[in-house]
């Protein structure tokens, strides 16, 4: 059920990806009694991790998602690439699954918070 996601995190920007969760035929995944999580590290055994404080939408049934990092965090953020995911857990089932995968490239800023 993973995808595979390369995303780009520009640093002092508040950083928002809204991810669509669907099942294999395509159709919206309810994430009604789901819980998420999303780190990046800067490689897969790395213990140092960024939270990527995910947030489902009001209405699970939409199966939206949003990852998110406000300037202040993306400013603390060291520049070049990292990897991430996201892994949904069925708080019922305790069934985990990744969603979403890829490498994170942290762009640099001149500007300084």
């Amino acid at each position: 059920m993973a995808i595979e996601k390369n995303l780009t995190i520009n640093q002092n920007e508040t950083f928002l990806e809204e991810v669509g969760v669907t099942n294999s035929d395509g159709t919206v995944f309810d994430l009604t009694g789901y819980t998420v999580t999303a780190q990046m590290r800067t490689g897969y055994n790395n213990f140092a991790y960024t939270n990527l404080n995910p947030i489902i939408d009001p209405d699970p049934t939409t199966g939206t998602l949003t990852l998110n990092l406000d300037y202040l965090q993306t400013a603390a953020l060291r520049i070049g690439r990292q990897v991430y995911d996201v892994i949904i857990l069925n708080t019922s089932t305790s069934f985990a699954t990744r969603i979403l995968s890829g490498i994170v490239t942290i762009e640099g800023s001149a500007t300084q918070s």
